[in-house]
């Protein structure tokens, strides 16, 4: 799927918040990212900044590439690690069904991609649960922060579905959207309800009150 030079500009522009370089601090960072329960970084010098800044990516996809130069040093800190091939201009199958495999593991979890991690953060807006953050670097610019939406998915489904040739790509991602609602959909039905929980907390708190007031001889 390599792209055309009209889908390459494209890309190219902010998908989201764009901070620019001066403003990427600990501080700022922290605070867009406050009550995000899925932070994920795409690339090797943006899930090292979030590092620096004591925020562990629960996601990270590296591919040991800055700039088109190999890094001269690796980003270490404890994940289980996931591996790929993605060619340069492309959005592969394989590297879709491992980061459907990350989203759907423990955190923290970092993917290292042989070939270019580039454009892999387009499946992650369309995959990632609505609520999640999915960061990036705009070179020489900043950090792009793009707050996963509806509105946000559909945008990366519809580029997505211009520029990616493959079906069986696409029809992927649709079935794991689809498992995914049913997850979380199924996740809601087994909650427990408020008036269970209430009745089964005064159940507890008639059991402490009862063991609070017995003498030690009856605890025995």
């Amino acid at each position: 799927m390599p792209l055309d030079l009209k889908d390459a500009r494209l890309l190219k522009r902010p998908f989201g918040t764009l901070v620019a370089e001066k403003d990427v601090t600990r501080q700022k960072i922290s605070s867009m990212l406050k009550g995000i329960k899925n932070i994920i970084a795409v690339g090797d010098a943006t899930t090292e900044r979030l590092i620096s800044f004591g925020i562990t990516p629960h996601i990270a996809v590296i591919d040991g590439i800055e700039r088109r130069s190999e890094r001269d040093h690796s980003i270490h800190y404890y994940a289980k690690e996931m591996s790929c091939t993605n060619p340069a201009g492309t959005i592969s199958k394989e590297a879709v069904d491992v980061l459907q495999n990350a989203l759907e593991t423990l955190p923290p979890v970092r993917v290292k991609v042989r070939g270019e991690e580039d454009l892999l953060a387009l499946p992650l807006f369309t995959m990632a649960p609505q609520g999640s953050a999915v960061l990036y670097g705009q070179p020489l610019e900043g950090l792009v922060v793009v707050m996963i939406t509806e509105e946000k998915q559909k945008q990366a489904k519809d580029l997505m579905d211009r520029i990616c040739g493959n079906d069986n790509l696409l029809d992927s991602i649709e079935h794991f959207n689809r498992q995914q609602k049913i997850s979380r959909e199924q996740a809601v039905k087994d909650r427990p309800s408020y008036n269970n929980k209430q009745s089964n907390n005064k159940g507890l708190n008639k059991k402490s009150i009862v063991r609070d007031f017995r003498s030690p001889q009856e605890h025995k």
